[in-house]
């Protein structure tokens, strides 16, 4: 359910990419359908008629519902130190960049272009970049569904972490039956690939994949208890 389709991104237009191409599939680099230029994507001809068009599209990635989710729930308590954490994760699962990810000055051409973006756009001196180039030429072609714009979104989070130190009937305080300093924190560290936006951020609907930056948040406090 979900399944993605698009084109199959061979690599960005730059020098020896026709060689390499017909080095790899053993006939010529079929039609794009525009002049390409340096960072163009130049997509696979999956039937084999010379030409790219909506027959040359395939299943691509996973969907945003990961086939793996999993957590781990660990506490200690020691002489009266406390530990707790929770760490969630998930894999098998990829986003759909749109939104201002793909459309990089926006439907008008007037928004601002994101700095992930940006950094990790082909240019001449990021031949290794992950996306095609940031133009206003050829931007249709390049912003057809492939595997440029299908992102790998697994990810490990530290979900909480706290840590308390109890001191039972403190001397002296004799009137308290136990005071607790403690410290907390939440969404305190997160592993993934994907670092242009929230990895759990959905790849579709109306926000377009785009969600606010997850919050970290940090607590202490004192726990007195009579």
């Amino acid at each position: 359910m979900g399944q993605r389709f698009g084109y199959d991104l061979f690599e960005f237009y730059q020098p020896g990419t026709e060689e390499r191409y017909k080095e790899a599939y053993g006939v010529d680099m079929p039609d794009q359908v525009v002049e390409l230029k340096y960072g163009d994507a130049v997509y696979v001809d999956l039937n084999d008629d010379g030409i790219i068009d909506q027959n040359d599209q395939k299943p691509l990635g996973y969907t945003d519902n990961p086939e793996i989710t999993w957590s781990v729930n660990a506490s200690l308590n020691w002489k009266g130190l406390d530990f707790s954490m929770l760490w969630v994760g998930a894999d098998n699962t990829s986003r759909a960049l749109n939104g201002y990810f793909r459309d990089q000055f926006g439907s008008t051409n007037t928004s601002a272009l994101a700095q992930w973006v940006a950094d990790n756009s082909w240019t001449e001196d990021n031949p290794g970049g992950i996306l095609p180039r940031v133009s206003f030429t050829n931007r249709v072609h390049n912003n057809r569904d492939s595997q440029a714009w299908i992102i790998d979104s697994k990810y490990v989070r530290l979900k909480n972490l706290e840590i308390g130190y109890t001191i039972n009937r403190p001397q002296w305080l004799p009137l308290l039956n136990y005071v607790r300093i403690y410290a907390s924190g939440q969404n305190l560290l997160t592993f993934a690939d994907f670092k242009g936006n929230d990895p759990e951020a959905p790849g579709s609907g109306l926000d377009f994949g785009v969600r606010y930056p997850m919050t970290r948040v940090y607590n202490f406090g004192l726990q007195v208890n009579f």
